[in-house]
Parts: C-alpha cells; structure tokens; sequence
C-alpha cells in the first residue's frame, strides 16, 4: 500500500509539472492580446461548449432547417404592428436650425473603418472587417464616391440594408420562440456610411442641446455609474432634507424594436433634421430587411417595419431622439434615463403626496406610451419609497396604478445592475458582487497549479476587477463590515496568484502586483474620476459635487483648499459633496496635487498604502 501511494504521487506530481509547463509554453513570447484571450477562454471554458440549435418542437410539430429559421424570422418581424399617431409630437420642442450632412473624404473613410471593431462575425455577404480593414486604402476613393451619392440623393444603398440575423438562446423552455433574442449582423459597408451619418447627427444635436442632459445612455462623456451617482445624491439630498423619494422604475417592453418609424421621422423634422438629410434616415429605416440563419440554413428575406436595427451604430441615437420628449411630459419630475431604462422621482413629506404626485405623472405618462407606440410593462415595472432607517411604517392607503395595472411596491429594485434598497443600505448590492467574486476566486484557484501568475493576474483584472470595479463609486461607500467582505475575497484571490498559503500576509503581494486594496479604492477612483471631469466644463459629476474654493483672509499652518459641507446624518457624509472635498484636502495635506500629478502616479501612491 506504502508503495502504491508513493508512485500515485509521485505520477500526481508529475501530471501538475507537465501540465503546468504545456500551459506555460502556451503563453510564454505570446505578444498578441487576441492569441492570450484564445487560449485562455479555451482553459476556463472547457467542456463548455454552447450546442447549436438544430431542431425546436413548435405546436407539436418538429421544425428543422429553412422551416425553423423561417419561424423565428417570422415571430421576430410579426412580434411588432404599431400605428403611427398625431398625438407623438405633442411634447417635442422644436429647432428652427436645420442640419446638414457634408460631404465626406478618404481620410475619414479610412480612419472610420480603421476604428471599427474587429469580429470574426461574416455579414450577409460572407464580408469580415478584417480583410476590409487590409485594403481599405485602395477601396476608399470608391467607397467615397458611393457614401457622397448617398448623402446627394438622400438614398441609403439597399444591398446595405439586409442583415443577417442568430438566435441566442436567453432563459426558460426551450421550444419558446420568445426565449430567443435576435443577434443581427449588419453589411460590413453600411456600418462605415452609418458612422458618417452618426457623426453629423450627433454634433449637431450636441451643438444645439438638443438631447436631454437626464438622457446617458449612448454619449460621450456620460456612463450608468453617472446615472445612478445623480440618482443616488438625489436620494441623499431628500434624506438630509428630511424628505421622501418615491422612485418609479420603469420597464419598456421591447422598446427599440417597438420603434415606430413615422412618429420618429416626425420628430427628427421637429429637430430639424429635414431634406435630404431626413430623406437618408428615412431610406434607412423603411427599406430594411433581415434573414434569419440557423444551422447554415437561411430564412426567406423580410422588410422590417418598425424599430431600429440592434448591434448598429445609428441605431441607439435614434432611439434616443425618439423618447428624447419624455422628460418634457412634466418639468417638476425628476427623471434619470440611460437608453430605455427610465427612473422617476417625486419628493414629498408623506406618502399620500408622493403617490398623488406619481399617479398624475403616470397616466400622462400612460398616454404618451400609447402616441408612441411603445408599451410598459408593468410587471416589471417597481416602485419604491426612499427614507431614512429611522422612517420604519410607511402608511400607504392607495396604490401606484399605470391604466388598469397597479405598480408593485418594493424594499429593493435593481437598477442599471445595482441593488437599491428602501433605506439606501447596500447590503444586498454588496451580496450579490460577493457571490461574483467567489465564483472568480474559485477560478483563479482551480487555475493555479496549470497557468503561470501573469495569466492568472489576467483573470483577475478581467474577471474580478471589472465585476467590484463597476458602478464602485455607487456603492462603494457602504460600511467597513460590507467593503471588508469583498476585502477578504480579494485576499484570497492575491495569495491564489502568487501561489502563498492562506494565512500569508497580503500587503506584499498587493506591491508586487500593484493592485490597489479595495479599502482604499473608493477614494483613488473619486480622485480619478474628478481627475476627469476637469477636461470637461459642463462636468456632471461637478455640478453634482458642488465643489467651492475655501476663502482664507489670514495665514494658517494647514488651510483646507475646498469647503466641506457640514451634514445632519450619516447620509449626508455619503453625498459627493462632502466626500469629495475631504478626499481632496487630505491628499492636499499629504503634497499630492492631484490637478497635476498624473494616473499612473497616483496609483503608485495608493497601491503604496
């Protein structure tokens, strides 16, 4: 028996050293991100494999090949019949300006093919960006000469208009239609005429404020993050203020594709977009079709009639274009809106007022939804009252209704991916990034015997990083028993890289890696964050600061650079704009300028501490 177990061992051992090498040969010279990711999501995925979808029972008859993409192509274009109504344009304020879509050139062209995203994807036309990418400078001067024809005649190229569309099975059975979500893959030259269309559009919505500035979805310099920051402070605010919130979520059922292309293009006249440069967008909407491709099998080609193509570049700011007026249903609403995601505040002193308030805004809200031709689902759609821990019963003696539908009442919604609870607690936020992180550490572990430390630190960045990093200046905040769990977590994920035993001491190793301890992460990602918010004068994260200069008369040993607000509770100490400010003048007091110094430095010094 002795003997046995000495040569299993010794085989065990073996194995991990063979194994270990295979995988380092593996990585070892490897300089191209795209080969490292290849081999990597081969280890961490093995076994894993999504099986095609070859057949579906479909009202007890098994529907295979062209008969199967034909169903799913049918079901998706049929899923929408929307009318277009008078009434859509009501609260669309006007532009008398109109806009106008110059010319382009080769080095436009060629810089925006250049930028495009590379995908292994093929079009309807078996064309990968790639190849296109390769010999765009000897195609640009034609590919210049089309997109200018375009523009002159206001046509948008037909041959441009078909996409090819997947099925990606999401949740639940699997001979539901409904639990399938199209994936299109647009002409590899649409996307380039797209871009010049979009660009155009888009600087002259932003030269003439024309896009709500409560709209962040889909523009430069706004993120969820800055949406549920403003969403959060709002919150604070009425705390400290000794107010109510009554926070309404709602959830659009399949809005982009519910799109209704008259009402849209009525608008966008509004917006001055008219001419031919509204003649190319209606080109663009209303001469588009898709095929459906399964198991190589291709469904018969149809038009589609409403919406905007998902997974294109024009697409989302047309969406937001389109729902651009529903900010302006009732001025003394707050609302937060990242694409089709809407959230919608009223403050009060009790709740009678709060749900007066609601009830008037969502049966305005109800009959713009219908001119619109969009429908909410109230299911989904949740309702919550915000207050402090100290408010425990809330006497609520009517219900939120939207039409003959009553909006449910919540202690917790999740918004844009984060877990918002009644008393602005983050407990159940903190939880669900806890169970994230431990699948990852579990990971890193099973990875270590096999794969070398710098693949290891990739998993981390990639896996655990993102998943803590997201929305961190939200949440991040919460109390030292919360941040301490996730601390704990990413202990265990440092000691698993360096491949040191559990009780090992961690400060080490976080120098050695630099990494940044997720303690002392919220005030390095504050500090970046008004790092770069200072390139950009109408900065919403500073307007949410409130950031002031303190004013000193006399000479002081240490003066503090900026005011800090004095608060009435705990929450008030959560507000940007007394965090802020004290994070500044402590970095002050350490000689570190933060309007100077650059990121890379600053890291340095927080990885430091």
């Amino acid at each position: 028996l002795s003997y046995f177990r000495k040569q299993r061992n010794r085989i065990t051992s073996e194995l991990r050293r063979s194994k270990r090498a295979y995988y380092n040969s593996l990585f070892l010279n490897v300089k191209r991100t795209e080969v490292v990711w290849k081999n990597l999501n081969a280890i961490l995925h093995e076994g894993n494999k999504l099986e095609p979808i070859t057949e579906l029972t479909i009202e007890d008859e098994i529907k295979t090949g062209a008969t199967l993409a034909n169903a799913f192509n049918d079901f998706f274009v049929d899923l929408v019949n929307s009318v277009p109504s008078t009434e859509a344009t009501r609260y669309v304020k006007s532009v008398p300006e109109s806009i106008f879509f110059f010319p382009t050139d080769e080095e436009e062209v060629i810089s925006i093919f250049t930028c495009l995203k590379n995908s292994k994807s093929c079009d309807i036309n078996d064309i990968q960006i790639k190849p296109v990418k390769y010999v765009i400078k000897s195609i640009a001067s034609i590919l210049v000469y089309v997109f200018n024809l375009s523009i002159q005649t206001g046509i948008f190229p037909r041959k441009m208009q078909v996409a090819k569309v997947s099925v990606l099975y999401k949740t639940g059975d699997k001979n539901e239609l409904g639990n399938y979500r199209p994936v299109s893959v647009l002409p590899i030259f649409s996307k380039g005429l797209e871009k010049i269309i979009h660009k155009r559009l888009y600087r002259f919505c932003e030269k003439h404020s024309i896009l709500s500035p409560h709209q962040y979805g889909f523009r430069k310099g706004c993120s969820t993050e800055l949406a549920l920051l403003e969403q959060k402070e709002l919150i604070l605010s009425n705390i400290e203020n000794r107010l109510l919130t009554l926070g309404i979520f709602i959830d659009f059922s399949k809005a982009f594709d519910r799109l209704n292309h008259e009402t849209l293009l009525q608008k966008l006249l509004a917006y001055g977009v008219r001419g031919k440069a509204l003649d190319i967008i209606r080109s663009y909407l209303q001469s588009r079709f898709q095929m459906v491709v399964i198991d190589g099998y291709h469904s018969n080609s149809r038009q589609m009639k409403n919406g905007v193509p998902q997974g294109s570049i024009l697409g989302p700011l047309l969406f937001n274009l389109y729902i651009n007026d529903i900010v302006n249903i009732d001025s003394k609403v707050h609302m937060i809106i990242y694409a089709d995601d809407t959230s919608i505040f009223f403050s009060g002193r009790n709740t009678s007022e709060l749900i007066e308030a609601g009830n008037r805004f969502l049966h305005k809200l109800n009959e713009w939804t219908i001119s619109n031709s969009l429908v909410i689902n109230s299911k989904k759609t949740k309702s919550v009252i915000f207050r402090s821990k100290g408010i425990n019963n809330i006497c609520q003696q009517q219900a939120l209704t939207l039409g003959a539908q009553t909006i449910e009442m919540v202690k917790t919604v999740k918004v844009l991916g984060v877990m918002f609870n009644e008393y602005l607690r983050w407990d159940e936020s903190i939880q669900s990034t806890a169970k994230k992180l431990s699948r990852v550490v579990g990971i890193i572990y099973k990875c270590r015997e096999k794969l070398p430390s710098s693949v290891l630190l990739l998993i981390y960045n990639s896996l655990f990083y993102s998943c803590f990093n997201y929305c961190f200046l939200v949440w991040g905040n919460s109390t030292y028993s919360n941040i301490n769990i996730l601390y704990l977590l990413q202990k265990k994920a440092i000691r698993a890289i360096c491949n040191e035993a559990y009780c090992s001491h961690t400060t080490p190793m976080f120098k050695r890696l630099g990494l940044i301890k997720i303690t002392n992460y919220y005030d390095y990602k504050l500090i970046l964050m008004y790092k770069t918010a200072l390139n950009k004068p109408d900065s919403i994260f500073l307007s949410l600061s409130s950031l002031q200069t303190k004013q000193i008369s006399y000479a002081v040993r240490h003066a503090d650079t900026w005011i800090v607000s004095r608060s009435r509770t705990n929450y008030g100490d959560q507000m940007l704009q007394y965090r802020l400010p004290k994070v500044l003048n402590t970095m002050s007091l350490l000689g570190v300028e933060v309007e100077v110094i650059s990121k890379k430095c600053l890291r340095s010094r927080f990885v430091e501490l």
